[in-house]
């Protein structure tokens, strides 16, 4: 068992500040999101909100498709070729992601488009074909926007991933849904605003990488069986993955209806805003944990994985507290008719707690090259899932779904940080992680019991009781160790500026 504390050759301040980046635009995101289904099941309807969820959920599983691992791939290998002086060999990894992945958008947009008519038909749901075919429209953009981003994540830079990928992107998108459905567009309308912002993300996207890439002296060398080898494997665990948050969406628009696949969009889009911090963070951290493995730096290594993993569960607990304590009050923001959805946000809740916990484990495995471990993961969760979703969904309706995604989270990762453990030593949470869930306990516990005391509460009673809590606490116990070192590297950089 790993037991040294973090190395000094971890960088706390550049992955607080490529996670902060990231966590701003991860905010932009989700308040676009949120504002998007908010507008969608207030001016249109839950019916109109299931139609959305349901074809939009053909932009990211389609582009998954089409990107064929080259996400994780091209972050992995331009990180570990620029650590190591390559350039000639970053150049070819950026020309064979965009080449390869950039054709394949394209390809699966013309056969989305080609099958709209059949696949509107087999999703019960006539008026979809015309949205199916915007979607097939802003598909391939969507995966060279994707495509360039991750590339400049091998820089080790979230400027461009967070600024285009969670602000630009979003931002223009929400204004445009706004816009579109003002107009009367609808659903049509909605997708539409997505055409528009991908178009614009996927043009700034190409510039910032070409501004970033370097203009080798030697040969341009294209990495093919590396980078293939390993992109083919990570493209199979990112599609299960992906394939996990938007099966249940198809499977209920199949076996119910579009009101029930809306009703269950809002339930779900609204964990999300507890699990917002994670994404940011394992951005933040992908091109660090691939460039300590390439360097051999096992304690960097485990820093990286140990700081990351604090700073979700951490940010994320108050949340979740929220969540589980006053759903029905939370989803009554997009419409009194969507409290229906509070068991699905309390299940659901539970599982991506455990995700939480548990860390960037599946990422760890990915940048250390453990790639087919992760993809065997990945398969086997989306069967479970799949699996659970046809067992429990015709007897529990939307809260089955729940049920099955909420159990596969807590399997798989449960899974995953066992498997690193092995590997390397390593466990995910350690004691500032495990101190938080203390003040969480007391917060439920003190909600609980007002309202067993028969004094009323309200979300926003919540929210003061949940911030003081969590407040004290930090307050009571000091800052964990990750937080001194970001204060103590940024006091650092603070006096070498200043410096005569």
């Amino acid at each position: 068992m790993y037991h040294g504390r973090s190395s000094p050759s971890v960088d706390v301040a550049g992955i607080a500040r490529g996670g902060g980046a990231n966590l701003f635009g991860a905010i932009v995101s989700q308040v676009g999101a949120l504002a998007v289904t908010i507008l969608l099941a207030r001016s249109l309807g839950k019916a109109a909100v299931g139609v959305y969820a349901q074809v939009f959920a053909f932009l990211p599983l389609l582009g998954l498709l089409s990107l064929a691992g080259f996400r994780a791939g091209m972050t992995r290998f331009v990180a570990m070729y620029r650590a190591t002086g390559d350039d000639p060999a970053v150049v070819g990894t950026v020309r064979l992601g965009l080449t390869a992945s950039g054709t394949a958008g394209l390809a699966c947009g013309v056969a989305l488009a080609l099958a709209s008519d059949p696949l509107a038909r087999l999703l019960d749901e006539p008026d979809a074909a015309e949205p199916l075919r915007i979607v097939a429209i802003a598909l391939p953009f969507h995966v060279l926007t994707e495509a360039a981003l991750s590339a400049t994540q091998g820089f080790r830079t979230m400027r461009w991933f967070a600024g285009i990928g969670l602000v630009l992107e979003p931002a223009v998108r929400t204004a445009a849904t706004f816009v579109f459905v003002a107009a009367g567009l609808g659903v049509p309308g909605a997708l539409g605003a997505v055409v528009v912002s991908n178009v614009l993300a996927c043009a700034a996207a190409c510039v910032a990488l070409a501004r970033m890439m370097p203009r080798p002296r030697d040969p341009v060398r294209y990495p093919v069986g590396e980078v293939f080898s390993f992109s083919v494997v990570s493209w199979v665990a990112s599609l299960a993955a992906t394939g996990i948050t938007y099966v249940d969406v198809l499977i209920i628009g199949s076996l119910m209806s579009s009101a029930d696949v809306g009703l269950y969009q809002v339930a779900t889009r609204t964990v999300m805003i507890a699990y917002a911090t994670m994404l940011p963070v394992v951005q933040a951290v992908s091109p660090r944990l691939a460039d300590a493995h390439g360097r051999g730096d096992r304690a960097a290594l485990h820093g990286t994985y140990r700081i990351a993993t604090s700073w979700i569960i951490r940010s994320s607990l108050p949340v979740f507290v929220i969540l589980v304590t006053f759903p029905g009050d939370v989803l009554a923001l997009f419409g009194d008719p969507f409290r229906a959805g509070a068991t699905v946000t309390v299940v659901l809740s539970a599982g991506k707690l455990v995700d939480a916990a548990t860390g960037p484990c599946g990422l760890v495995l990915n940048m250390a090259g453990r790639v087919r471990t992760n993809m065997v993961n990945n398969v086997v969760a989306l069967a479970l899932d799949v699996a659970l979703d046809l067992l429990l969904v015709p007897r529990m309706g939307i809260a089955g779904a729940a049920v099955a995604w909420a159990v596969t989270l807590v399997v798989v990762n449960l899974a995953r940080a066992l498997q690193v453990e092995r590997a390397f030593g390593f466990r995910p949470l350690d004691r500032s992680s495990l101190e938080a869930l203390v003040p969480a306990g007391v917060a439920i516990g003190l909600l609980y019991g007002l309202r067993l005391a028969g004094v009323p509460t309200s979300l926003e009673v919540g929210l003061v009781v949940t911030a003081v809590t969590f407040a004290a606490a930090y307050l009571l116990r000091g800052a964990p160790e990750e937080d001194r070192a970001l204060i103590d590297a940024l006091r650092a950089r603070r006096a070498g500026r200043v410096a005569p």
